[in-house]
């Protein structure tokens, strides 16, 4: 036989095996699809994502939810209007069926994509081969009447609008597998681009570094995309965006009196962020409520070990507002130099109420000195040496407390960020006060929060055996990087300017968290950073 007539035949043989070959594929993957097999929900949702709420058992997260005291008095979730949607008619969907919903239908996933309306969401749940009539029938009988559904097709793909009862419409994609809901028609058509074009949040790196696709022991499970994050009340013309992370998943656990979630981090790398330099800090021991007011309502504790990397992070906080970059920046940079001298290793703020009014609050930061006397020796020789500010603004000045029969010595310093970078105040400006008492470098925005700290230490009046407070502290871990407590509905109240760093999210959503107190605190092991949080409620 011929090499030529050889060749001939091997490739045809090689083609006719490849096409038989596809055609069996093809044929089983049809097979299963019609015979149900399960989707990855996460194949549909789009990459453009900023948060995805998951969970394998709906009906099990919604009891528990039901089961928080905050919950029996009234204090409703409204950070997701779909999950509101199915929450408020779960007992009747639920009660469609003879066993409860299906294993299939209990898989839901809520993916959220920005927007300031609180609309921009899409849910997600698989469905068993009955539980498409069930739908229908739910459907036909709690959509508003008034008003036919709408049918409309996209890219192949039937998408039908229901109006609801109370005023919305309710865009809904359904398949023999799935069901997809949204408020947003805009939202199904994504996600029907996404099945198609395959592209998918599974495909974003920093997604996957916390997603790894196993089922936890915990009712739900929260990604939060973390780059970058809006600081502060939603009306403050000066609110932040602090680059916080990547992706971050958390764990949801709860008891009747608190919400927990805890969990882990995937660390951006696109720019350095608070957990980049979280990661570098050694840990800090302990609870700083000895010494803090009896008053305070919000706290935070911060290892400082790596003040370079704290001063890289924190530079991206540009609190300035003016033109004379290069003064302040030498300032900050030689008050860094300061601290990596001088200071111990944790850094403490907080906000409280004077002893007489609950107007303005004061406000603190304290940090740890190694060895007092050359350090104030050291802090004199440099501030008495500054150049004139260049916008003339207030020089440094030296002035005297004088608090139940002690005289305080305390300085206001030149204009300078190092105090708004770890508090967020600008208020009234950049040039903080400072004083050394009690082994301790205090820095504030005015003389008014130095003489209130310092009154209410004299009289032994601190928040260590404050009810709210230990309840609080007895769920941390003892040695961590960062923590912080806020009494919310406290924060709710104050001045924008003071609270820029807390994350708008809370503020958005005051009508429920107001109801609470935060916890939050990072640790580190290993170099991986882990989150826990905790809101725990005042009760009423």
């Amino acid at each position: 036989m011929k090499p030529r007539l050889l060749i001939r035949i091997a490739v045809t043989a090689s083609i006719v095996l490849l096409c038989t070959g596809f055609a069996l594929y093809s044929y089983f993957r049809l097979t299963a699809i019609e015979k149900g097999g399960e989707v990855d929900l996460y194949t549909l949702v789009p990459a453009d994502a900023t948060a995805v709420f998951e969970t394998d058992d709906m009906t099990g997260f919604i009891e528990g939810l039901n089961g928080m005291s905050s919950t029996r008095n009234g204090v409703q979730p409204g950070v997701s209007p779909l999950f509101a949607l199915v929450r408020a008619n779960y007992a009747s969907l639920d009660g469609e069926t003879a066993h409860g919903l299906s294993e299939e239908m209990n898989k839901v996933i809520i993916s959220f994509h920005g927007g300031e309306n609180g609309g921009e969401q899409v849910l997600y749940c698989l469905l068993s081969q009955a539980d498409r009539n069930l739908v229908n029938r739910f459907v036909g009988k709690y959509v508003s009447g008034q008003y036919p559904p709408k049918t409309t097709s996209y890219r192949g793909h039937k998408i039908r609008i229901y109006p609801l009862t109370d005023g919305n419409f309710l865009a809904v994609y359904l398949t023999s597998r799935f069901l997809v809901i949204s408020y947003q028609k805009h939202l199904i058509e994504s996600v029907i681009d996404t099945e198609i074009s395959g592209h998918n949040l599974l495909d974003e790196k920093g997604f996957r570094g916390v997603y790894n696709g196993k089922s936890s022991n915990r009712p739900a499970k929260l990604y939060v995309r973390m780059l970058p994050t809006s600081m502060g009340n939603m009306a403050d013309s000066r609110r932040p965006s602090a680059l916080l992370s990547g992706w971050v998943g958390l764990d949801f656990a709860f008891n009747s009196e608190s919400l927990f979630l805890s969990g882990n981090t995937a660390v951006a790398d696109t720019a350095f962020t608070f957990l980049h330099a979280l990661r570098t800090q050694q840990a800090v021991d302990s609870f700083p409520g000895a010494f803090l007011p009896a008053s305070t309502f919000m706290f935070s504790r911060r290892s400082i070990s790596d003040l370079p990397a704290l001063h890289r992070y924190s530079s991206g906080w540009d609190f300035r507002g003016d033109s004379s970059v290069s003064y302040v920046q030498q300032r900050d940079d030689e008050l860094f130099g300061y601290l990596s001298q001088y200071a111990g290793k944790a850094l403490t703020t907080a906000l409280f109420h004077a002893p007489d009014t609950l107007a303005d609050p004061c406000a603190v930061m304290a940090i740890p000195i190694n060895d007092m006397a050359p350090a104030q020796q050291s802090f004199r020789e440099w501030i008495t040496s500054l150049p004139a500010d260049t916008l003339g603004q207030l020089l440094p000045s030296r002035m005297y407390l004088r608090v139940q029969q002690q005289n305080v010595v305390c300085w206001r310093l030149p204009r300078t960020t190092l105090f708004a970078r770890f508090t967020g105040i600008t208020r009234p400006g950049l040039n903080p006060v400072v004083c050394f008492y009690d082994n301790r470098m205090f820095w504030a925005p005015d003389v008014r929060s130095l003489s209130a700290y310092i009154e209410f230490m004299l009289r032994k009046e601190v928040l260590q055996g404050k009810t709210a407070y230990e309840e609080a502290v007895s769920g941390m871990a003892p040695s961590y990087q960062y923590m912080l407590m806020a009494d919310l509905a406290d924060v709710f109240r104050q001045p924008a300017a003071y609270v820029r760093t807390l994350p708008s999210f809370f503020f958005k959503h005051a009508d429920y968290f107001s109801h609470f107190v935060l916890s939050v605190q990072f640790t580190c092991a290993d170099g991986e950073v882990e989150p826990h949080l905790a809101l725990l409620y005042k009760g009423g």
